[in-house]
This record gives C-alpha cells, sequence and structure tokens, in this order.
C-alpha cells in the first residue's frame, strides 16, 4: 500500500494537513508517495536556491499570485535589456539594480517560505525522501499536463493512474486532503460506513474509521523511522490484505468483491496496528499534552473515481485543462467504478479559510521594488 498525497501550486490545501497526512501515510504503510508542488517545499534547500534572477522571480511569482503583473514586467524589462548586444552603460546599471533589488527581495522571501515551511512540519522530511522512504514524483510548475517519462508526470495520467510502467500505481491509492471530510456538504457528498447496507453499492462512498494516530508533526525525521520499525511486525498481516485489496479493485473494469473484502480481511487486520500505537511510547509523548496536541483519524474505503477528480477539482490542485482530459475519458469502464481511498479528519486543525487569513500576516515587509 502506498498512498498518493497530491498537491501542487495554486491549490487551497493547507501545508501542515498536508505534513500530517505524509506522517500518517508513512507510519502506517510501506510508502508515501508526494505528488506535485511538495517534493520541493521538503527539499527546500535545493529548489530554493535558484543561481539566476528569472528563477528567483518565477518562484514569487508563483507565491505571491497578487504580484504576478509586476513580476511579468520585471521579466519582460529584463529579457528586453539581454537582446540588446551592446548595451550602454545606463542599460547596464538599471540591468544590475533590478537584479540586485531582486536578490535582496528573494533574500527575505527565502526566510519567510523556510520559517513558514518549517512551522508546518515539511522540510524536516527530507531525510526520508532523500532515502526514498518518501517516494517523490515532480510535476512541472507552469504546465501540469506536460508528461516526461522519469522526469515529471501529467496531472490527468496521475488520476487515470495511466502510465507507461503498467504495475507503477499498482499499490497505490489516492490519500484525499483533510480538507475533503471538512467540505461533505459542500458537494453533497453522502458518506457512508461500511456497515451501511448500502455501501455495496458501486456509486455509493463509504469510509471507515481504521486508525488514531496523535499529533505526529512533532516528531523528527529520525522518530517517524523509529515508530514505523517499532509497528513493523503488527502492520505486515493489515498490509498485506491492503496489497490484496488494491489488486482486486484494479484488476477488473466492474466492482469486484472488494467491499466485501475490506469487510472481511483488511478491517479486523486493523486492531493489532491500533494495539501497537496504544502502547508506542513515541507516541503517547506526542499525546501527552499541550498546544500541539490533538489526535487525527485516519480512514479507508472507496469511491467512485470521478467523485474522487472532483475533490482535487473542487480544492483547487487541478486547472481546468486537466479536468478538460479526465472528462474526454470519463465513459471509459475503469473510471466508471470504484478505487480505495484513503482520507483524514483532523477535528482540531484551522480550516482552510483561517490558514489563508494566517498568511496574509506572516508576508515579508517589503512589498515593493524601486529600479527608478
Amino acid at each position: 500500500m502506498e498512498p498518493i498525497i497530491f498537491n501542487h501550486i495554486g491549490s487551497r490545501l493547507n501545508n501542515r494537513a498536508e505534513s500530517l497526512a505524509l506522517r500518517a501515510a508513512y507510519i502506517l504503510t510501506q510508502h508515501a508517495v508526494t505528488v506535485g508542488i511538495t517534493c520541493c517545499n521538503i527539499d527546500f534547500e535545493k529548489w530554493f536556491s535558484p543561481s539566476n534572477t528569472e528563477t528567483k522571480i518565477g518562484l514569487m511569482r508563483n507565491h505571491y499570485p497578487d504580484w504576478k503583473e509586476r513580476f511579468d514586467e520585471y521579466l519582460a524589462d529584463m529579457k528586453n535589456i539581454n537582446k540588446i548586444k551592446h548595451k550602454p552603460p545606463k542599460l547596464i546599471i538599471l540591468l544590475k539594480r533590478i537584479e540586485k533589488e531582486i536578490d535582496e527581495m528573494f533574500i527575505e522571501f527565502k526566510e519567510w517560505m523556510l520559517q513558514k515551511l518549517m512551522a508546518d512540519g515539511l522540510p524536516q522530511l527530507e531525510p526520508l525522501m532523500n532515502a526514498n522512504e518518501i517516494i517523490a514524483q515532480v510535476m512541472n510548475m507552469n504546465d501540469p499536463e506536460k508528461h516526461e517519462e522519469g522526469r515529471c508526470v501529467a496531472a490527468s495520467k496521475l488520476l487515470t493512474l495511466s502510465v507507461e510502467k503498467p504495475d507503477e500505481y499498482e499499490l497505490c491509492l489516492f490519500f484525499l486532503p483533510p480538507e475533503f471530510l471538512k467540505s461533505e456538504e459542500v458537494l453533497n457528498w453522502n458518506i457512508l460506513t461500511s456497515s451501511d447496507k448500502k455501501a455495496a453499492d458501486p456509486s455509493s462512498i463509504y469510509l471507515e474509521h481504521c486508525f488514531t494516530l496523535p499529533n505526529v508533526n512533532m516528531l523528527t525525521a529520525a522518530e517517524l523511522k523509529a515508530v514505523k520499525e517499532q509497528l513493523h511486525s503488527d502492520a505486515q498481516p493489515f498490509l498485506q490484505h491492503a496489497d490484496e485489496w488494491l489488486k482486486l479493485s484494479y484488476s477488473t473494469e466492474t466492482e469486484s468483491g472488494t467491499h466485501d473484502f475490506f469487510i472481511k480481511n483488511l478491517l479486523p487486520a486493523t486492531r493489532p496496528i491500533n494495539d501497537s500505537i496504544a502502547k508506542n511510547e513515541l507516541l503517547k509523548y506526542c499525546s501527552s499534552g499541550g498546544v500541539s496536541s490533538g489526535s487525527m483519524e485516519i480512514f479507508l474505503g472507496e469511491m467512485p473515481v470521478q467523485e474522487i477528480w472532483k475533490v482535487y477539482k473542487h480544492f483547487g490542485v487541478i486547472k481546468e485543462d486537466t479536468w478538460a482530459k479526465l472528462m474526454e475519458c470519463k465513459e471509459e469502464p475503469r473510471f466508471k467504478k470504484r478505487w480505495p481511498v484513503m482520507a483524514m479528519n483532523i477535528p482540531w486543525h484551522p480550516t482552510v479559510q483561517q490558514q489563508g487569513k494566517e498568511q496574509a500576516q506572516v508576508l515579508p515587509v517589503k512589498k515593493s521594488i524601486s529600479i527608478d
């Protein structure tokens, strides 16, 4: 079992909640898979240490959409100046001044970004990602539909689990963003439990509360690895059944007993893990109290494929060009069934709207570039 945590530039998802999802997926399954912008936020120094001014402007432009027009003007000015082979001294001075001002602003931006991401718990995961214990898949920042085998995955290919290697996503399932369960009423989702009589209906959504974890954002990469190793033996029966459940779900174009398998095999296998979680000393430490304490609930279940797509569209993770590609293939039988999903409820976590307000308050003080 390899949960996919998918986020990209411009979404309305919360970085801290995403960090919790990555950590939970890492602890409970074989691997966590992060796709999109998050791998850049984890490997911060690599992605936020560009050498050229244009890339620095591009990074700031992606994070400050209100300044997009102004940044575009500076890029255009630099491009026009650089076209001139024999630049007069005034233009050379102007270009150097632009570069100097951008460099100074980028230093402030980088310090702010690192402070924010550290608070969210993402750069701390770098050792796990570098060791391929958290698997990273890059998505092109400017064109999410660009696909290059071995380099970047297109959003539509990811959401249809359609890649060149047929078994690449064989054991994957989408770990829906925590905001999903907070938006159930917004999109009129009727979420059932697995024991509900209607849950066997392929058009229904069912989710079952399987695990409870404390706030694991408090743990370092080394501590997360220790917890995973300590849960390893008790997790094996669950992981074996989970892999069978996933293969059964993806192997046919129609429903094939996955709901029955979930109830009879997968659910009972979660109990030993929960017992192990309750006894784990590091996890007890996370539950010991304080501002950062609080539990999170992990759910497993099944959801119609096209409803999964709607989740990512609703939260702005995918744009209209990706949605159009998904609509082109929606009539294929394999997309008119259910896929396994993972979800998470964080009762104590701030809403998406609250996060937006917090972010607005911590933008860098310097808000203009003077080149006059």
